[in-house]
């Protein structure tokens, strides 16, 4: 029994087990599949948890097309570029934010651009003999048609400007591009009391500033003072449709009394870790501060603002993400003292260099109907059934683990009652088993035999003796000095014992006390030993030698 249950609970955990293996993936945010065309950018937003805002992110597994790469812009994790292959692409990522880390499943299916019909030249038609004129009727006045509206583009930002850490009385660039803009207006916005004023009229607030290009995508900002430090430069594009503004590039203005730090070692490529760090002195003993850039262009000048700044990479140490081909790297160092922040210094440009993935061929696509429907390339999402669906079958497993829960702890009650009943039986068992071999043991207390009024003397009546049975010679009861008639230790089984005097008996009516023999009584004999009971009128239900139950196949018929 104790084997048939641990083996159905063996069989109940497996079943556990394998059900939730299926749910190991179900943890990762599956992001709606994007679709775009090759060729076309695309600038998306990856949808976060609960609208937070994310401090970093790491490259778990996976490719993205070529041309399009992740970023960290202002707290959301975007997917920004343009595709070079068509495809479809899977992509890994954990995010990081103030609440802690998650890992997003990305798809990118990239297609090929319809291909423009080229127009069937139509068959110039054979003129006609032209028919004698007839007097046309006059024919009804039909209003023209209105015209359909055509539809207002709308303005889409491509390039946001950067922030720019200048020494006082320096200049800044800030460089911002956006699609469907008819004009540019730059400003200057404080963050803190939302004061502004336009990049034309910045004279007029601060002194010997001056601007140029402020309706331009290029700004140049000459003569920058210390009071300046902390305003941001935003960008208004206008167009036909709603205006819209570029995000603020903090203005950072350091005073000359504070020295740049000196770089003493310059980021290089461990094998190892794949981990770049920068080691510099601070001749103010002050407070050092990173800053880690990626260089497009294998320069840390950033003359035209291409140079994107890393968000979190503020540590003398940065882990380059693994994009494919080669990226380049370089650290901005400077120190503060005294709430005063020192001119920076930047280290040499460090080249990371990753394999490029195999780009897959394109699958040839049947032939185009000849009127194909344009592609919006802006990514739609698809709702979030995945994530339904992932609840759901989280929810099924915990509802079959409690019932497999529940199925055990049925058997191990079923088994543990099993046990009792078992364990009651065997006392019952032992309990008539000693009862008997007590009976046995013990001499019976009988009254003195009454003898029989005959006219010769009575004489002692013997019993003659048996013939040997199954267990042996049986011999009658011997009568003890003390008149009691001790009881055999073994029995006949031809006979009967009277239950009042214990004398032995073939006849109907006791031959010492004339008690008629009991007619309701059952008289066993054990059919594996040969064990008789003594007193028919009190049969035991088991056999005190050998414990066999008493059935109807070891009744003695007279």
């Amino acid at each position: 029994m104790k084997i048939r249950i641990r083996r159905m609970l063996s069989l109940l955990l497996t079943l556990a087990f394998f059900a939730a293996l299926p749910f190991a993936g179900a943890f990762a945010v599956d992001v709606p599949e994007i679709s775009c065309e090759r060729g076309a950018a695309i600038d998306y937003t990856i949808p976060l948890e609960g609208g937070e805002s994310a401090t970093g992110f790491e490259i778990m597994s996976g490719s993205l097309p070529s041309g399009v790469s992740v970023s960290l812009d202002g707290g959301a994790v975007k997917l920004v570029g343009t595709p070079g292959a068509s495809g479809a692409y899977s992509y890994q990522l954990k995010i990081t934010t103030e609440s802690g880390t998650e890992e997003y499943n990305l798809t990118v299916r990239v297609t090929e651009p319809a291909p423009t019909p080229t127009p069937e030249p139509t068959p110039e038609p054979t003129p006609e003999p032209t028919p004698a004129p007839t007097p046309a009727p006059t024919p009804e006045l039909t209003p023209a048609p209105t015209p359909e509206p055509t539809p207002i583009p709308e303005i889409v930002i491509t390039k946001d400007p950067t922030g720019e850490t200048v020494m006082e009385g320096e200049y800044a660039i800030f460089i911002a591009r956006a699609d469907n803009a008819d004009r540019i207006e730059w400003r200057f916005v404080n963050p803190k009391n939302q004061d502004s004023v336009n990049a034309a009229d910045v004279g007029s607030r601060f002194r010997n500033v001056y601007c140029e290009g402020y309706d331009e995508e290029a700004l140049y900002v000459y003569n920058i003072p210390y009071e300046m430090n902390g305003w941001e430069a935003v960008c208004k594009f206008i167009g036909a449709g709603e205006p819209k503004f570029s995000a603020g590039a903090r203005i950072i203005v350091n005073k000359q009394g504070l020295l740049p730090p000196a770089i003493t070692r310059d980021p290089y490529v461990n094998t190892d870790s794949d981990t770049l760090s920068v080691t510099a002195s601070d001749p103010n003993n002050g407070v050092l501060h990173y800053q880690w850039y990626s260089s497009a262009d294998n320069s840390n000048a950033n003359t035209d603002g291409a140079d994107v700044k890393i968000e979190g990479a503020t540590s003398a140490t940065f882990v380059p993400p693994e994009t494919p081909g080669t990226v380049y790297y370089y650290c901005a160092v400077w120190s503060t003292k005294d709430g005063e922040m020192g001119a920076e210094a930047k280290s040499r440009v460090a080249a990371v260099t990753h394999a490029v993935p195999p780009t897959p061929e394109p699958t040839p696509e049947p032939t185009p109907e000849p009127t194909p429907e344009p592609v919006d390339p802006t990514p739609e999402p698809r709702g979030n059934s995945t994530r339904s669906s992932s609840r759901f079958l989280l929810i099924l497993m915990g509802v079959l683990i409690l019932a497999l829960i529940a199925a055990a702890v049925s058997l191990v009650i079923v088994s543990h009652k099993e046990r009792m009943l078992e364990a009651e039986e065997e006392a019952e068992a032992e309990r008539l088993r000693a009862g008997a071999e007590e009976a046995a043991a013990a001499p019976a207390a009988v009254p003195a035999p009454v003898e029989k009024q005959v006219e010769k003397p009575a004489e002692p009546e013997t019993v003659p003796p048996v013939e040997p049975g199954p267990r042996g010679a049986h011999e009658a009861p011997d009568k003890p000095e003390g008149g009691e008639i001790a009881r055999p230790e073994s029995f006949d089984l031809d006979g009967w014992y009277c239950v009042k005097c214990g004398s032995f008996n073939r006849g109907h009516n006791c031959s010492a006390c004339g008690e008629e023999k009991p007619k309701d009584a059952i008289q066993y004999v054990c059919d594996h030993c040969g064990w008789t009971n003594p007193d028919p009128a009190h049969p035991p239900r088991f056999c005190p030698d050998c414990g066999s139950p008493f059935a109807a196949a070891d009744e003695k018929k007279d």
